[in-house]
């Protein structure tokens, strides 16, 4: 007996023991003749049975008529008719010759292309496209969709000739603050706007991004590892530190906001250099002003990103899922013994890829 048969009839015992019924979810829509016999079989049926009266008939006007040849005439309107009464075990309404013999046979004959391509694949193609077959779609890169041609320079080139440098501000919780000192922030950000040079041209930009405990992580992990007096308590409460930074991180609502005034300026093909000059001198100008907008403890840093942080900075916001997971530690990391040359090579690549620089 075929294999999913006897499944089909096991979970038919097993829900009839557990006093639960199996609904049928496809609605028979035939018509039925008498008992389980359907106008749609009559009509499958018909042509063998012509084909065995036919026989029968040719036989009997040359006289060779004889039960025999009439039952072997009229087999295969039995078979068939026979095929089209055996339902399926579960799906009531199909016959076996529809799930054995006709798909069976439709799946072995079938031809079917597959493609792996990028973009609109050929099934997907209009016919004026098929026509035009000598119109090749150029593929779009990142870069492309993105509108950005480069990052160099500690800034990025748009498509539309247009340099631009990103500079990151730290904040200030207003919220924790008294009136009269948020009063004298927006004063002092007054200010700060109204004595911006009208040729600058600014964005101020706020985006969310994961945290990154990776330096505070490895600067505990290397602390834990040279406490060697430490007892087998404290050792436990390390690595259950260890453990609780790596949770924090793989969090997906940890995340913070960080503060960016962009900085745009047109070029044409023969004064890139020169722009890249002024709006460096730019940056440094929104630098100072930033700097100097409030004193004492609200006092500002601001930072101008380099092409390695513009490059994290993009990836952040076009990827923000892969970004989160990039940043997270694997448990496995946690038993793992190595000698002392291993730690020196390992933390020499890892110190030489913190300070490589996309060009």
């Amino acid at each position: 007996m075929n294999h999913s048969i006897v499944d089909a009839m096991n979970r038919k015992e097993k829900m009839k023991e557990e006093g639960k019924v199996d609904l049928p979810l496809a609605i028979d829509t035939k018509k039925y003749l008498i008992w389980k016999i359907a106008w749609r079989d009559v009509f499958i049926t018909l042509p063998f049975a012509i084909f065995g009266g036919l026989v029968v008939g040719t036989l009997y006007m040359l006289g060779e008529y004889k039960l025999d040849y009439a039952i072997l005439a009229f087999s295969p309107m039995c078979f068939v008719l026979t095929f089209l009464l055996i339902p399926h075990p579960v799906r009531k309404n199909l016959s076996f010759l529809e799930y054995r013999v006709i798909w069976k046979a439709q799946y072995k004959w079938r031809k079917k292309q597959f493609f792996y391509t990028k973009g609109e694949g050929k099934m997907a193609q209009k016919w004026w496209q098929k026509l035009m077959w000598w119109r090749k779609q150029k593929e779009q890169d990142i870069r492309e969709v993105l509108g950005i041609r480069n990052i160099y320079n500690d800034c990025y080139e748009t498509r539309e000739d247009t340099l631009v440098k990103v500079i990151e501000v730290s904040s200030v919780n207003l919220s924790l603050l008294h009136a009269e000192d948020k009063k004298r922030i927006y004063s002092s950000y007054e200010t700060f706007l109204n004595e911006k040079p009208r040729e600058i041209d600014i964005q101020i930009a706020r985006i969310s991004q994961p945290v990154n405990l990776k330096s505070y992580y490895n600067r505990y992990k290397e602390k834990f590892d040279g406490d060697v007096a430490a007892d087998h308590a404290k050792r436990c409460m390390q690595k259950g530190y260890l453990q609780h930074i790596e949770q924090i991180q793989k969090s997906k609502n940890m995340v913070t906001q960080k503060r960016y005034i962009v900085i745009s300026k047109k070029f044409s093909e023969g004064s890139k250099e020169k722009v890249l000059q002024e709006l460096k001198n730019q940056a440094d100008v929104m630098r100072q002003l930033v700097e100097n907008m409030l004193t004492g403890y609200y006092k500002l840093s601001a930072q101008t990103l380099n092409n390695d942080e513009l490059f994290r900075l993009m990836y952040t916001c076009i990827d923000y899922e892969n970004a989160q997971v990039n940043t997270s530690f694997q448990a496995s990391a946690f038993p793992m013994s190595i000698g002392e040359q291993t730690k020196r090579e390992e933390r020499e690549r890892w110190e030489a890829d913190m300070q490589y620089k996309i060009t």
